[in-house]
Protein backbone atom coordinates (compact mmCIF):
# COMPACT_ATOMS: atom_id res chain seq x y z
CA UNK A 1 0.00 0.00 0.00
CA UNK A 2 1.44 3.37 -0.79
CA UNK A 3 0.99 5.79 1.40
CA UNK A 4 1.28 9.94 0.25
CA UNK A 5 2.90 12.56 1.92
CA UNK A 6 0.08 14.85 3.36
CA UNK A 7 -2.44 11.92 3.53
CA UNK A 8 -4.77 11.60 6.34
CA UNK A 9 -4.73 8.31 8.23
CA UNK A 10 -5.80 6.97 11.65
CA UNK A 11 -3.74 6.22 14.49
CA UNK A 12 -3.54 4.20 17.28
CA UNK A 13 -1.36 5.51 20.18
CA UNK A 14 1.18 3.24 21.69
CA UNK A 15 -0.64 2.79 25.36
CA UNK A 16 -3.17 0.48 23.10
CA UNK A 17 -6.22 3.28 24.01
CA UNK A 18 -8.87 2.13 21.30
CA UNK A 19 -9.23 6.52 21.23
CA UNK A 20 -8.33 6.65 17.34
CA UNK A 21 -6.37 9.37 16.14
CA UNK A 22 -6.32 11.37 12.75
CA UNK A 23 -2.75 12.39 11.74
CA UNK A 24 -1.18 13.26 8.93
CA UNK A 25 1.62 11.74 6.80
CA UNK A 26 5.00 13.99 7.31
CA UNK A 27 7.37 11.87 5.59
CA UNK A 28 7.54 8.56 3.39
CA UNK A 29 10.37 6.63 1.92
CA UNK A 30 9.93 8.75 -1.08
CA UNK A 31 9.78 12.00 0.33
CA UNK A 32 12.50 11.71 3.00
CA UNK A 33 15.66 14.20 2.70
CA UNK A 34 18.95 11.51 2.60
CA UNK A 35 20.98 14.47 3.80
CA UNK A 36 18.70 14.82 7.04
CA UNK A 37 19.05 11.39 8.14
CA UNK A 38 22.49 11.48 8.03
CA UNK A 39 22.87 14.27 9.75
CA UNK A 40 21.16 12.52 12.46
CA UNK A 41 17.74 15.30 12.19
CA UNK A 42 15.74 13.52 10.59
CA UNK A 43 14.76 9.35 11.87
CA UNK A 44 15.62 6.77 9.18
CA UNK A 45 12.35 4.81 8.01
CA UNK A 46 12.73 1.04 8.01
CA UNK A 47 10.56 0.35 5.07
CA UNK A 48 7.49 1.99 2.44
CA UNK A 49 5.39 0.80 5.36
CA UNK A 50 6.82 3.13 7.85
CA UNK A 51 5.98 6.78 7.72
CA UNK A 52 6.81 10.07 10.08
CA UNK A 53 3.44 11.12 11.53
CA UNK A 54 2.02 14.32 13.55
CA UNK A 55 -0.78 13.17 15.14
CA UNK A 56 -3.85 15.60 16.06
CA UNK A 57 -5.05 15.36 19.36
CA UNK A 58 -7.94 17.60 21.54
CA UNK A 59 -5.49 18.76 24.03
CA UNK A 60 -3.83 22.12 24.35
CA UNK A 61 -0.08 21.32 22.61
CA UNK A 62 -2.85 19.95 19.54
CA UNK A 63 -0.68 17.49 18.67
CA UNK A 64 2.95 15.29 18.71
CA UNK A 65 4.81 14.03 15.98
CA UNK A 66 5.51 10.35 15.81
CA UNK A 67 8.30 8.75 14.09
CA UNK A 68 8.91 5.37 12.00
CA UNK A 69 5.47 4.20 12.32
CA UNK A 70 4.54 1.02 11.16
CA UNK A 71 1.46 0.10 8.62
CA UNK A 72 -0.93 -1.97 11.05
CA UNK A 73 -2.53 -4.98 9.88
CA UNK A 74 -6.09 -6.22 11.11
CA UNK A 75 -5.79 -8.77 13.67
CA UNK A 76 -8.61 -10.59 11.68
CA UNK A 77 -7.36 -12.53 8.62
CA UNK A 78 -8.80 -10.78 5.70
CA UNK A 79 -10.16 -7.90 7.22
CA UNK A 80 -10.24 -4.64 6.48
CA UNK A 81 -7.79 -2.48 9.05
CA UNK A 82 -9.30 0.18 11.37
CA UNK A 83 -7.80 1.98 14.02
CA UNK A 84 -9.39 -0.59 16.55
CA UNK A 85 -7.94 -3.73 15.35
CA UNK A 86 -4.32 -2.51 14.57
CA UNK A 87 -1.83 -3.05 17.60
CA UNK A 88 -1.07 -0.55 19.31
CA UNK A 89 1.82 2.59 18.06
CA UNK A 90 0.18 1.85 14.32
CA UNK A 91 -1.65 3.43 11.22
CA UNK A 92 -4.10 2.63 8.91
CA UNK A 93 -5.80 4.46 5.61
CA UNK A 94 -8.53 6.23 7.32
CA UNK A 95 -12.15 4.72 5.71
CA UNK A 96 -13.59 6.50 2.45
CA UNK A 97 -16.22 8.95 2.81
CA UNK A 98 -19.28 8.02 2.21
CA UNK A 99 -20.53 8.78 -0.75
CA UNK A 100 -23.43 11.25 -0.51
CA UNK A 101 -23.35 11.94 2.88
CA UNK A 102 -24.26 15.88 3.58
CA UNK A 103 -21.53 16.32 6.72
CA UNK A 104 -24.01 19.85 7.61
CA UNK A 105 -27.12 16.97 7.75
CA UNK A 106 -24.92 15.46 11.56
CA UNK A 107 -25.14 18.55 13.01
CA UNK A 108 -28.85 19.56 12.16
CA UNK A 109 -31.40 20.17 14.73
CA UNK A 110 -33.73 17.16 15.00
CA UNK A 111 -36.83 17.67 13.08
CA UNK A 112 -39.38 17.22 15.24
CA UNK A 113 -42.81 14.95 15.03
CA UNK A 114 -45.65 17.12 13.44
CA UNK A 115 -47.89 17.35 16.49
CA UNK A 116 -50.77 14.70 16.58
CA UNK A 117 -54.23 16.51 15.35
CA UNK A 118 -57.88 15.54 16.27
CA UNK A 119 -59.78 13.36 13.03
CA UNK A 120 -62.24 15.91 11.85
CA UNK A 121 -65.63 15.01 13.28
CA UNK A 122 -67.80 12.66 11.10
CA UNK A 123 -70.66 14.37 9.44
CA UNK A 124 -74.43 12.70 10.81
CA UNK A 125 -75.97 10.80 7.91
CA UNK A 126 -78.95 11.77 6.42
Amino acid sequence: MNVALGQIVHYRGKQGLRAPRAAIVTATTDSLDPAGVESGGVPALDSDEHVHLWVFTPSVDGGFAEYNVARGESATEGEEPVVGTIPPGTWCPAPAPVAGLDVAELDAEPVAEPEATEPPAAEPNS
